[in-house]
């Protein structure tokens, strides 16, 4: 999941998301979700990884001992990593803006407090003309760009992992 950070602001009736402007007017809501992350699949990757470990170490062993008891080693550490860093996957926080035609997912972060008061001045923003603020977001990217409106659509954009 790559991270950068957004600069989210309101003024003069406009929600602007970096490069992406919504009038207020045309917000009909905004909500907040969260995305859990799947902490059962890094377990099962851990699981498989143990047994092609040591069916790798069974074949080692035949060419060398010592070669062997370091593959064992060295892929049972790499394996315990990717199970920590798996299971200590953060919960992510989306906001979705919604439109009078659509809905768009303006952040996703790690940081729920954040998240949480950005719906909350943004909604503010919409009761209250003479309302404005600015606010820096770390935002999580997660899965592919997607941009199918009118002739202008670009279909899918696959970006490269971190």
């Amino acid at each position: 999941m790559a991270g950068n950070t957004v600069n989210v602001s309101v003024s003069n009736r406009v929600l602007r998301v970096d490069n992406d402007s919504y009038p207020l007017r045309n917000i009909t809501r905004t909500q907040l979700r969260e995305i859990q992350p799947n902490r059962f699949k890094p377990v099962k990757s851990f699981l498989g990884g143990i047994v092609a470990l040591l069916i790798i170490f069974l074949i080692t062993t035949n060419i060398s001992d010592s070669f062997g008891g370091w593959v064992l080693i060295i892929g049972f550490i790499l394996l315990m990593i990717g199970l920590v860093k798996g299971l200590r996957a953060p919960v992510l926080h989306q906001l979705i803006i919604e439109t009078s035609s659509s809905s768009d997912t303006a952040v996703v972060s790690s940081d729920g407090a954040q998240v949480h008061q950005l719906s909350g001045l943004i909604n503010n923003a919409i009761e209250n003309p003479q309302a404005e603020f600015q606010i820096e977001v770390k935002n999580v990217h997660i899965g592919d760009k997607i941009t199918q409106y009118g002739a202008g659509s670009t279909g899918k954009i696959a970006t490269e992992r971190e």
